[in-house]
């Protein structure tokens, strides 16, 4: 059935999930130079079990915003989930929330998704890559809006969602993680754009 995107943006993932509760650690070597996070901004909230978004915290809507919600989309197709590896994982959140993201950012300009991707390219070569990065072009240039890398029952939400995860080197080691790809793409863009 076809409705918008921002009707399916409203709502959470029907299809049934199998999550046998198996814990993907961050151990990488190269991450543990960088500095955890200890300033959390947190813009989203648990009721009844089920996590909940405040998108306009980031930015505020404009009417290229008003285009994009209104795009067709179509809901994902039924199916049960069983999530024992991180490619399981990711599959799910590729056809239950970027699929239905990606449908507004169709046009308007459009955005792309690709996997295990290197940052943008530029005269330096760095081993590392994230699991999904979103990007578009923007004249000539490559411009990365978001990364992400999957793991499994890591996020520990109740520390994070308290603004302290001090307490958990498992969670610091993640922090770690997460602020080095940020770090080495933002670096890497602005050594691609001299």
């Amino acid at each position: 059935m076809n409705t918008t995107v921002s009707d399916l943006l409203s709502t959470h993932p029907e299809n049934e999930v199998y999550n046998p509760e198996f814990v993907t650690q961050s151990n990488k070597a190269w991450a543990q130079s960088f500095s955890w996070i200890r300033n959390l901004t947190v813009h989203t909230w648990i009721e009844d079990e089920l996590a909940y978004a405040d998108f306009k915290a980031f930015i505020q809507q404009h009417d290229d915003d008003t285009l994009r919600l209104s795009e067709l989309a179509v809901h994902p197709n039924r199916r049960k989930w069983h999530l024992e590896t991180e490619a399981d994982c990711e599959l799910w959140f590729h056809s239950e929330v970027s699929k239905i993201v990606l449908a507004a950012w169709s046009q308007y300009p459009s955005v792309t998704q690709t996997s295990q991707t290197k940052p943008p390219t530029t005269d330096v070569s760095i081993p590392e890559s994230v699991d999904s990065t979103y990007s578009m072009k923007f004249q000539k240039d490559k411009k990365v809006l978001a990364i992400g890398e999957m793991k499994r029952n890591l996020i520990n939400p109740d520390l994070w969602q308290q603004g302290d995860i001090s307490s958990n080197e498992g969670q610091k080691k993640l922090s770690r993680e997460l602020r080095g790809y940020v770090t080495l793409i933002t670096m890497l863009t602005h050594l691609g754009q001299r």
